[in-house]
């Protein structure tokens, strides 16, 4: 430790530069701590000199790595606060922070955050077929393009696409800027390094998927994207039902107008024609449909 330290510290010279054959030994010091740091004697000897030495780091313009400046910050939080609390703290911030929309349409007891990916994960859950096979039910006229479907891969994204929302604040989809969408990448780099701390393990592959989801160029993040777009048109009919002032136009013209996937397209028939259509009996007019 002591002397990764003090290589750390040679890496700065005197004109602010800093020498990048030094970044290993950044990654080793602090990886090094992590994996000892419930050993108080090494806490109390190295905690507050690796703190300042990743203040001094992110306070660096020369730091050009954005892996190091990504996993620094992850280790700055174990130095400065507690991870765990944290990382659950955020987890459950998703239940209490409300969708933006809905608040903006003044919508009595607007759906939290986590309320909407659980949306997401359960309408996936529901329709989305198990295999490459099964969208054969659908009658898929693209299936050539489906060769990469995954179901599994889908309903990961949904689960938690809307996560650094509960850092960032929700915020409507034609409000959303590149700085905000910055902000969502920086808080999965930070997600990303936490599976390096001891007892974290189901946080490694969220940032790839994320990556995949916000490019929006494979079969399963233009369909996950899709039902992202679908899931709000359900919970607008539910708001109507219980209502609220929606308007159910404007919540079905997005969709058609947005959703572009194949498959996307006959699950939106599904939920326009099985779910939200008023039931109807032979010869009767519709009955109104009690939601909770």
């Amino acid at each position: 430790m002591h002397h990764l330290i003090n290589n750390v510290n040679k890496g700065f010279s005197k004109s602010g530069e800093f020498n990048k054959s030094v970044y290993l030994d950044v990654v080793t010091l602090f990886s090094i701590y992590q994996y000892r740091m419930e050993n108080e004697s090494v806490k109390e000897r190295y905690g507050k000199i690796l703190l300042d030495m990743a203040n001094k780091l992110l306070g660096s313009m020369a730091i050009q790595s954005k892996t190091i400046i990504n996993y620094v910050t992850a280790v700055k939080e174990l130095l400065d606060r507690n991870p765990y609390y944290s990382i659950v703290h955020e987890v459950n911030r998703t239940k209490l922070v409300k969708r933006a929309g809905w608040v903006k349409r003044g919508v009595n007891a607007p759906e939290s955050i986590a309320e909407h990916m659980y949306g997401c994960y359960m309408l996936g859950k529901l329709f989305l077929p198990n295999n490459v096979y099964q969208c054969i039910d659908y009658n898929i006229s693209d299936i050539e393009n489906y060769a990469g479907y995954s179901k599994r891969t889908i309903l990961d994204m949904l689960m938690f696409h809307d996560l650094a929302e509960a850092r960032i604040g929700d915020i409507v989809v034609q409000e959303k800027e590149g700085k905000d969408t910055e902000k969502e990448n920086s808080f999965f780099n930070y997600y990303e390094f936490l599976c390096s701390f001891p007892y974290i393990y189901g946080l490694g592959n969220e940032k790839k998927l994320w990556d995949e989801f916000l490019g929006n160029a494979t079969i399963n993040a233009k369909i996950a994207n899709d039902l992202d777009k679908i899931e709000p048109v359900i919970q607008a009919y539910i708001y109507s039902k219980n209502g609220n002032s929606i308007d159910m136009d404007e919540w079905k013209g997005y969709a058609r107008k947005n959703v572009n996937t194949t498959l996307g397209q006959k699950i939106l028939f599904v939920v326009m024609d099985k779910i939200i259509a008023e039931p109807q009996r032979a010869g009767e007019k519709a009955d109104k449909m009690e939601w909770i």
